[in-house]
């Protein structure tokens, strides 16, 4: 049968003006294999307006070099960052991580960040400490803190003070960095950390929608999780592992399976329980 013609826009049109304002670099651009040292300015430089550079990259006045292996990737509209595999962390200043301490000092703390040698953190660098009041840290303990000088010929320096945002003293309990207590740590590369940190990561909309949780992501693949008891906390870490192998679509399932294997086991446990106080007491009957 023959096709009624119109007068409407033909299929091109169309299609253009649904591309019309999509970045087209963002739909063009591929994945730049890059490593330490590579001179990437003419690539980030090319993208129209202010640039963010993200981890791998760093800037040093106008000249934007690699300071890890990897594949350079792109984010509309303005965002670039070398995708790694690496479990190594290479420290750069201003980055937030979680360090587990491993000395401690009069003087200062030294804390294993994950880089070829650990970074020393004072025992005054805590939002609001004076050396009457500084908070109680041992060895052991994970902290959420920042990286303010990371030199090559020097030790890397830690501190708790935040730079930007809310600066709440640390006897509040509400500051930004700080002694992480309880919870458990999950180690990942920094490629996945980078992902957890994201605002519209899957696994963490998922899991927010059915747990209460805290979590501290540090830039050197060491993520910190507390949640209200140990079986929600198996349950999350179980769920952002698995997220990282498993295609972004299937991870709100995979949340639900996992949370329903664990209601399960609890009633089972539950039940196993009742039983035997149940026998206890006809045995005292």
């Amino acid at each position: 049968r023959k096709r009624s013609e119109s007068s409407g826009p033909s299929a091109e049109a169309a299609a253009s003006a649904l591309l019309e304002g999509v970045d087209q670099r963002g739909l063009a651009f591929d994945p730049v294999p890059v490593i330490p040292g590579d001179d990437l300015t003419d690539t980030v430089r090319s993208a129209d307006g202010p640039v963010a550079v993200g981890e791998g990259l760093s800037t040093d006045g106008s000249i934007v070099t690699a300071t890890r292996r990897g594949m350079l990737r792109y984010k509309p509209p303005n965002h670039f960052w070398v995708d790694s595999p690496l479990r190594r962390y290479v420290p750069q200043q201003e980055d937030a991580v979680v360090g587990v301490v491993e000395d401690s000092g009069s003087i200062s703390y030294r804390l294993n960040i994950c880089a070829a040698l650990p970074a020393t953190l004072s025992v005054l660098g805590f939002q609001g400490a004076t050396k009457r009041n500084k908070p109680t840290v041992k060895v052991g303990d994970a902290v959420y803190c920042r990286i303010s000088a990371a030199r090559r010929d020097m030790d890397t320096e830690l501190s708790c003070m935040s730079v930007f945002g809310q600066r709440k003293e640390w006897q509040t309990g509400e500051a930004t960095f700080g002694v992480l207590e309880g919870g458990v740590l999950i180690r990942c590369t920094t490629a996945q950390a980078a992902s957890l940190r994201n605002h519209e990561n899957k696994v963490l909309q998922s899991l927010g929608e059915v747990l209460a949780f805290e979590m501290a992501v540090g830039s050197n693949g060491v993520v910190w999780v507390k949640a209200g008891s140990a079986v929600e906390m198996v349950l999350i870490t179980n769920a952002i592992k698995n997220s990282f192998v498993i295609p972004e679509e299937q991870v709100p399932q995979m949340v639900s399976q996992l949370r329903k294997r664990i209601q399960v086991a609890t009633l089972a446990r539950g039940e196993r329980g009742g039983s035997n106080s149940e026998g206890d007491g006809d045995e005292d009957e």
